[in-house]
């Protein structure tokens, strides 16, 4: 079994192991397999990867989610300033894509 710690001592075996690889390998991840926590390092190099792309799949839809119920939100205030009874003109900043809108009272 090649764990990331027999793995980073290998490759750096005449070098020092770059700090973030030191973090990762004292991080701890559970194992549900195992029904226990486990450090990264101690982790087989198959399982870590598979635990990672895990992690990202996880973190990666739960942004699309945040990014639709944001644009949900966007078009509903948009919805909403077709009806507004007030006065307002949007404009854009010159250098971003900040939208701005302003009332006339």
């Amino acid at each position: 079994m090649l764990t990331l710690n027999t793995y980073l001592k290998w490759q750096f075996e005449h070098k020092k192991i770059p700090s973030d690889l030191l973090k990762m390998c004292n991080e701890q991840h559970f194992s549900q397999s195992q029904n226990k926590w486990i450090f990264k390092g101690d982790m087989d190099i198959c399982h870590l990867l598979r635990s990672l792309k895990k992690e990202l799949n996880v973190y990666l839809s739960e942004q699309i989610k945040e990014e639709e119920r944001q644009s949900r939100k966007l078009e509903k205030f948009e919805k909403w300033l077709d009806t507004c009874p007030i006065d307002y003109h949007t404009s854009r900043h010159p250098s971003s894509e900040i939208k701005t809108i302003n009332f006339e009272l």
